[in-house]
């Protein structure tokens, strides 16, 4: 029976994880380094749960901390799948409503252009449409179906991306449970 649980435990290391019917790689390569799938979660929207993407989220080192996560400055990376159609408008929307939850005073002022680098860089999406956000080198990388469309400088802006899904206070607070594997807890 153990060899049978090892056997099962490697192939699901070595290959992938289905969420949602989104397939997830079990490890990712970013800059050099070995990312593996800390957790998987799903955004919806409005009182009746659109779906509209799932999220998976790759570190260097597990943790269901949060914080520990944020304050980390490993390589990381977000990894969507869109569910549905979503215009860009909707996403510039939603980072900028994001962005004021979780900054305040000369912080959100000092950050504010970093924003408006990111929201030049979005696009509509489609569903199946895939976007990496990726954390290294103290810069937040953006990739649309495999092409780099570019990257914001700056891991206090990074860190504070982060926080969105992240964060104890995060308003997706399903999907943070998921991406932290709390799911069960």
């Amino acid at each position: 029976m153990k060899s049978f649980l090892a056997v099962m435990l490697v192939s699901v290391i070595a290959g992938a994880v289905e969420y949602k019917g989104v397939e997830y790689p079990a490890t990712i390569e970013l800059q050099g380094k070995t990312l593996t799938l800390n957790g998987l979660g799903l955004r919806t929207a409005t009182f009746l749960n659109i779906k509209v993407y799932t999220i998976g989220l790759y570190v260097e080192k597990k943790s269901k901390d949060g914080k520990k996560i944020v304050e980390s400055s490993e390589n990381k990376e977000f990894r969507m799948q869109f569910l549905r159609d979503v215009d860009k408008g909707d996403i510039v929307d939603a980072w900028k409503e994001s962005f004021k939850r979780h900054c305040s005073g000369e912080e959100c002022k000092s950050l504010k252009p970093k924003l408006d680098e990111l929201n030049a860089l979005m696009q509509d999406m489609k569903e199946d449409h895939k976007v990496h956000y990726r954390m290294y080198g103290g810069k937040f990388e953006v990739v649309v179906n495999g092409k780099t469309i570019g990257a914001v400088e700056g891991e206090a802006f990074s860190k504070l991306l982060q926080k969105i899904w992240l964060a104890d206070n995060s308003q997706y607070k399903e999907m943070r449970k998921g991406l932290l594997g709390l799911e069960d807890e």
